[in-house]
């Protein structure tokens, strides 16, 4: 009894061991399965796809529009091959846009790179070529008397109209200089006097490149009738040029604290000599600024970015790692105020005795404010002056071939209008 009682107390360890066994033995495998389908999940997660960087590319002239096409949307640069600063790849940006100088080739290359600093580059070459140069056209060219007639000394408006041009030739007449316009306007105004009876040719060329265009016009002069008057008015001008302009700023923030948002201040400074007279933000393509706004200065001579740069959000395996700036898109208007100072243009009229004569004064130019005009007035007998004065005259009593007037020179917007009246006998003057 004894010996069996030791037999089974010996039999029963043996099979608690084996259900041990057996225990681990599962575990292992169920362990080893684990192991095997969880381990490439975890790679997968946990460590980024290796980067390839991709582009394309759109020309438009000068400017190209970059677009990113990587298969990773990390972290990395843009070099556009041509000398400018380096400009930082984000994740949020989609493409980017760069104007050149001048046509060339070039070579761009995008560098992108994941969060294990794995890295992988692009290069392209660009070629540039020169703009096409659009042929000019003189869509008109008139010649229009400043009076109802058109007495020597007779004064002439010509009035034109050009399309892409660079520069603008006037030939007035054979004894005249040439005169050189550069970047004109689309439309020109500008007064020609001729004091000599006569046909004139007036000639003007547009030009742009090697390319041309010559357009004329004929003006008759004809002889003044005997007893004729000759009004002289000379108008010189005082006023204010206005250069107005309009570019694209960039700033870079870089994120440097260790709080949850940084607030921006930054001054963007106007050209030398100009003043600010508009800000604006272009669209935003990141979402780690808030409450962004750009002002234009109360002295006008800068524009105020204003706003707040969040924390970057710390990325797997990033740690430690500098954050790329931030990049803020900006545009200015600005403007450049500068006195310009017309010399004396003559305009004249024949003006019977009595008489009247409306006389068409210089077109002020588009580009000016604040137009103040002085007038210097003379009235002419043949060659000799017989009256003249420095101001318009308003009511004057004159004696003109032997017959006494009144003279009157008023302004009505862009004319002036001259009255000679006869002074009947009995009447009272008040000169004012």
């Amino acid at each position: 009894m004894s010996d069996s009682s030791a037999e089974k107390k010996e039999a029963a360890p043996k099979k608690g061991g084996f259900f041990k066994a057996m225990i681990g033995t599962i575990a292992g495998l169920m362990s080893g399965a684990f192991m095997m389908y969880l381990s490439p999940l975890i790679e997968k997660a946990v460590k980024p796809s290796k980067p390839v960087a991709n582009f394309a590319v759109d020309l438009k002239g000068l400017t190209v529009m970059f677009h990113n096409r990587s298969s990773t949307r990390g972290e990395g640069w843009w070099d556009f091959g041509d000398g400018s600063p380096l400009e930082p790849v984000t994740a949020e940006q989609d493409s980017v846009t760069h104007t050149y100088v001048k046509p060339g080739t070039y070579t761009v290359k995008l560098s992108v790179r994941n969060l294990l600093n794995e890295e992988s580059e692009r290069t392209v070459t660009v070629n540039l070529e020169p703009a096409v140069v659009e042929p000019p056209a003189i869509v008109s060219l008139e010649a229009v008397p400043v009076s109802a007639n058109s007495f020597a000394p007779a004064t002439f408006r010509l009035v034109s109209r050009t399309q892409n041009a660079a520069l603008c030739v006037w030939e007035l007449d054979s004894d005249r200089p040439l005169e050189f316009v550069s970047d004109p306007p689309a439309d020109q105004e500008r007064l020609v006097t001729f004091t000599e009876p006569g046909g004139y040719v007036i000639k003007m060329a547009a030009v742009n490149g090697k390319k041309a265009q010559e357009r004329s016009v004929i003006v008759n002069v004809e002889e003044p009738p005997t007893g004729m008057l000759t009004a002289v008015l000379n108008v010189s001008e005082q006023m204010t040029k206005v250069e107005r302009s309009e570019r694209a700023v960039t700033v870079t923030e870089g994120y440097t604290g260790t709080a949850d948002k940084q607030n921006i201040k930054r001054a963007i400074p106007a050209r030398q000599g100009y003043e600010v007279v508009e800000a604006r933000l272009e669209p935003i393509t990141t979402s780690n600024l808030k409450n962004l706004q750009v002002k234009v200065a109360a002295d006008r001579k800068s524009a105020l970015l204003t706003g707040e740069l969040l924390k970057p959000a710390a990325g797997l395996l990033a740690k430690g790692r500098p954050a790329q700036p931030t990049r803020i898109d900006t545009r200015l208007v600005e403007e450049k105020h500068s006195p310009l100072v017309r010399p004396a243009t003559p305009v004249t009229a024949a003006l019977s005795v009595p008489g009247s004569a409306v006389l068409s004064l210089p077109a002020m130019p588009s580009d000016c404010v604040n137009n103040q005009r002085q007038y210097r007035l003379e009235l002419r007998d043949g060659d000799r002056v017989i009256w003249h004065e420095s101001r318009l005259p308003q009511n004057v009593p004159v004696t003109i071939q032997n017959r006494r007037c009144t003279l009157t020179a008023t302004p009505i917007g862009d004319q002036v209008r001259i009255d000679l009246l006869e002074i009947r006998p009995g009447t009272r003057l008040s000169a004012n």
